[in-house]
């Protein structure tokens, strides 16, 4: 930042803490910045550094700012030897998933790495954390304590497929304004997910029916019994595939007509129950309009074209798209 001072003439801070915790390392910044004559202001502070006293509590100030964080450093030490010490695994927390504890240290649990590399690879594959996670409960598989595996669980194990969601932000003439950050990002795809299902649903596509969206929590309609959740499409054998791709047509079509595009639809963003699919995982679905959304139309009709062809169905991507559009 100093290096760069011929560029700007004032440091601007919420509150003066926020910029350093060690007063030594302040009092040389101020130094610095009194050398070549710039000005540091805080917004939510009035402080007068051209006299003694403004300096004298600006000082005060800082000390107390560095007595605060050395404290909170203090408890947090004594916090994590303690849990180092009573806590299981290593260093008082449990080995991640893949893993287990052996002799103080972690080693590869041969059964679990199976289920990571599979979660893995699904990634690659395209799936979203949704279908990952429905598609691992779906196979009987359970998470590391247990349970059945959620979305939020997912994500903390695929942190990088977050990088891959901006994609489908960004050319939303309905989300212009999402600044370029993981928080704003995220509350803007849970936003985005419940538009689009409200503007699915209203157009009769078969999807979940949206019930609140809050920050970059989203709770929608379960859809299963009370023994199971509905599989994925890609996990049932189906007695008339022709039936069922007439049925995904008939979304499509609903889709178009929300003038929208699913934009990863594939057996494993269908789930089949009653005899019917049930299209998730929207939160990519972009407006038709949108730069990309011709090609990703293309490759959802590929993606249903080769599912189907391999259950012997007679379909193309060219004869998929015209049934759509012209149906």
């Amino acid at each position: 930042m100093m290096e760069e001072r011929d560029a700007w003439d004032t440091i601007l801070v919420l509150k003066m803490d926020r910029i350093h915790r060690n007063s030594r390392n302040f009092m040389e910044m101020m130094e610095s910045l009194s050398a070549a004559e710039k000005d540091f202001v805080s917004a939510t502070e009035s402080l007068d550094t051209t006299t003694a006293m403004g300096r004298f509590v600006m000082d005060i100030i800082q000390r107390i700012a560095q007595l605060e964080s050395e404290q909170i450093g203090e408890r947090v030490y004594i916090g994590m030897s303690q849990k180092a010490k009573t806590g299981p695994g290593v260093l008082g927390f449990p080995a991640p998933l893949g893993y287990e504890v052996s002799d103080g240290a972690l080693q590869i649990n041969d059964r679990e790495a199976v289920i990571v590399r599979d979660i893995f690879e699904r990634a690659r594959a395209g799936q979203t954390m949704e279908a990952i996670a429905s598609g691992l409960n779906a196979d009987g598989v359970v998470t590391k304590r247990g349970r059945e595996w959620t979305a939020v669980k997912i994500y903390r194990i695929t942190n990088s497929t977050f990088k891959t969601i901006s994609v489908y932000i960004e050319g939303d003439p309905r989300f212009k304004r999402i600044k370029k950050a993981t928080k704003p990002t995220l509350f803007a795809w849970a936003q985005k997910e419940y538009l689009n299902l409200v503007r699915m649903q209203d157009a009769g596509v078969r999807v979940p029916t949206p019930i609140r969206v809050e920050d970059n929590v989203l709770v929608m309609e379960y859809i299963g019994d009370e023994t199971m959740p509905a599989p994925l499409l890609r996990n049932v054998t189906l007695d008339d595939p022709q039936a069922v791709l007439n049925d995904v047509v008939v979304n499509l079509r609903a889709m178009r007509k929300a003038k929208l595009v699913h934009a990863d639809l594939s057996e494993y963003n269908l789930l089949f129950w009653d005899g019917r699919v049930v299209v998730i995982d929207v939160g990519q679905s972009v407006p038709i309009d949108h730069p990309r959304a011709a090609e990703w139309f293309q490759r959802d009709l590929a993606n249903i074209a080769r599912y189907f062809h391999r259950l012997r169905v007679d379909v193309t991507p060219a004869s998929l798209e015209r049934a759509v559009l012209e149906g």
